[in-house]
C-alpha cells in the first residue's frame, strides 16, 4: 500500500493534511483521472468530498 498525502493551498484557508492508504493500482488510477481532468489529486478528493450529503444516517 502506498501514502498518499494532500494538502491544499488557498488564500484565506488554513491547510489541513489528510493521510491516506491506497493500493498502487488506486493512486495510479486517481492520479490518471486527474490528469485526465486537468486537475490536481486534491481537487479530484475536494470535489467528492463535496458531493456528499451532510445527513448523518443513524
Amino acid at each position: 500500500m502506498l501514502a498518499l498525502l494532500c494538502s491544499q493551498q488557498q488564500h484565506n484557508m488554513k491547510d489541513k493534511n489528510l493521510h491516506v492508504r491506497l493500493s498502487e493500482k488506486r493512486l495510479n488510477k486517481l492520479r490518471t483521472i486527474a490528469t485526465e481532468r486537468e486537475k490536481t489529486v486534491t481537487q479530484m478528493i475536494e470535489e467528492w468530498i463535496d458531493r456528499l450529503s451532510s445527513t448523518s444516517t443513524g
